[in-house]
């Protein structure tokens, strides 16, 4: 189970599940970060909050997807996962190529 916005919400495998419903706010905001390639050191400084705080917040996401999806996903196919699930937009970041582009 995971909680979004105070009520509990059961997850059922093979069910669809957008990626912006499953993280906090917080997350969310980390996640954008690490698209645009950011250390946890720099994003630290940008969120106000410490390293420690931020890897907490990373394993947070790891963690719902892993109760999820029964797997640990790299930092590279949770880039891919934010870019595909609209979080963020690929052409705000050259350096980042995605095959086929989402529309």
């Amino acid at each position: 189970m995971f909680k979004t916005n105070g009520a509990k919400m059961v997850i059922v495998r093979g069910s669809k599940m957008r990626l912006i419903d499953l993280v906090s706010k917080r997350e969310l905001d980390v996640l954008r970060l690490l698209v645009e390639g950011n250390t946890n050191k720099l994003m630290a400084e940008k969120l106000g909050i410490s390293e420690k705080t931020i890897e907490t917040h990373r394993n947070n996401i790891n963690s719902k997807l892993r109760q999820l999806t029964g797997h640990t996903y790299p930092t590279e196919i949770l880039v891919h996962m934010a870019v595909w699930s609209g979080i963020t937009r690929t052409m705000q970041f050259p350096f980042l190529e995605i095959d086929p582009t989402p529309s």
